[in-house]
């Protein structure tokens, strides 16, 4: 239909620094999301998130739940496998090398994590991505 409106639907939306803001009213919150937004693939965890915001693991977890309806741990695991999809979707690298860059301690983890929260495997989801995007 000449001049008609097509409606695609993405096949993938990536999250640009820029455009990935959360508005949290409480400054340690505030940091530590940017701390784990900067570090979680590089395998941190809660404990080092601690450290680098300075408050007590029991007050950032309440913060946490308050604000954000999740645990530092369960943010830190989000962004990991956010990471984890991108470099499945757009890289050819092998699965030990995807779980390295996205701060998972093996490939049989992050194949674990990633099933629990995605309800397939790695390889799979590679697999549908690839096939839509042609």
């Amino acid at each position: 239909m000449p001049g008609g409106v097509y409606r695609v639907p993405p096949i993938w939306v990536a999250a640009r620094r820029s455009t990935d803001v959360v508005a949290v009213p409480d400054e340690d919150v505030s940091a530590a999301v940017r701390y784990i937004r900067d570090y979680a693939c590089q395998g941190i965890d809660v404990g080092d998130l601690v450290t680098a915001v300075n408050i007590s693991r029991s007050m950032l977890e309440r913060k946490f739940k308050k604000f954000l309806n999740c645990t530092p741990h369960d943010l830190i695991v989000r962004t990991r496998l956010r990471r984890a999809q991108e470099l499945l979707i757009q890289t050819d690298l092998t699965i030990e090398n995807v779980a390295t860059l996205s701060g998972f301690s093996s490939a049989e983890y992050m194949s674990s994590v990633f099933h629990r929260f995605m309800g397939q495997a790695p390889r799979d989801f590679r697999k549908a991505y690839r096939g839509k995007s042609g």
